[in-house]
């Protein structure tokens, strides 16, 4: 639930007293609404690229 309220690896440790990363991972768990979360920020991210022109197409346009 740590990890749904937007917290890092990092905090997860500190919150729990891990003093390594793998110990904390145990304990992480990604549930369908965070994948979905992600693939639509991804999704979104790669469609702005794909609007943007390209540095050659930029220095076209300048011309």
């Amino acid at each position: 639930m740590v990890v749904l309220a937007g917290a890092s690896t990092r905090d997860l440790m500190k919150r729990m007293g891990h003093s390594s990363s793998g110990a904390a991972l145990i304990y992480q768990h990604s549930t369908d609404e965070r994948q979905r979360e992600i693939a639509d920020k991804l999704n979104d991210l790669a469609q702005r690229a794909q609007e943007k022109p390209s540095g050659t197409q930029r220095a076209r346009d300048r011309k």
